[in-house]
């Protein structure tokens, strides 16, 4: 029986390619959607890739960023495995390089009985500014729980991307770090988790779990991920 669950997002629990999504927020969706399709693909890395980023979302408001978020689509079928999962007391985790305000948001939507159903989330951070002075994760958090509850709030006005994103996942292979260490801390064994992906960015993931007898799994694979599990 599995124990530990890892999730990719874009292209996995969401068609939509959220980043891309929010930098067309300001007008930037085609720009953004070439700079992750040579990411994915493996043409681009994930540093200039989150440069080239921030830069097309600069300005965007938190506000429109977290209701973009609390409607972008949901693949078929994931609301309700995320929920069978919670029932069989599975630990899950948002292994992914998309933006914590989106994991949080997506967190909140997929709750049931008012438990939270991802209980470590490990991504980048798209860095919102109030006058000049940034925003912290902790805050972030808060006012995506506080939108939840009180969506019309004053305090959203003026709160805007900077343009910059701090980097957790600057590399394919943080994501392989990330599940060792969720192991380790879980006392889980490797054979007991499975990863989920859809792009040669979940590549080394999915090769390292189910290397360890775990599962490996390649979701709607692109093109790229496919030719290197067929290599395998």
């Amino acid at each position: 029986m599995y124990k530990l669950v890892s999730f990719d997002v874009n292209g996995v629990l969401t068609p939509d390619l959220t980043m891309a999504k929010l930098a067309g927020l300001a007008g930037n969706y085609d720009k953004a959607v070439k700079i992750l399709k040579l990411q994915t693909s493996g043409k681009k890395s994930l540093k200039n890739t989150f440069q080239e980023l921030g830069k097309l979302t600069k300005d965007v408001s938190l506000k429109g960023s977290i209701e973009y978020s609390n409607k972008m689509p949901l693949t078929k079928g994931a609301e309700e495995l995320i929920h069978t999962l919670i029932k069989n007391d599975c630990v899950m985790a948002l292994n992914t390089t998309g933006y914590s305000l989106t994991m949080h948001v997506l967190n909140h939507r997929l709750k049931i009985n008012n438990r939270l159903p991802f209980d470590i989330i490990a991504c980048n951070i798209l860095v919102f500014t109030k006058n000049n002075k940034k925003i912290t994760e902790r805050q972030l958090m808060c006012l995506i729980d506080e939108y939840f509850k009180y969506p019309n709030l004053k305090k959203f006005k003026g709160i805007k991307c900077n343009g910059t994103i701090k980097l957790n996942i600057d590399k394919e292979s943080k994501k392989v770090s990330f599940i060792k260490k969720w192991s380790e801390i879980l006392k889980v064994q490797l054979c007991e988790v499975v990863h989920v992906g859809d792009s040669i960015g979940d590549s080394e993931a999915i090769k390292f779990v189910a290397e360890n007898n775990g599962l490996g799994i390649a979701f709607n694979p692109n093109k790229e991920l496919q030719k290197f599990i067929k290599k395998q």
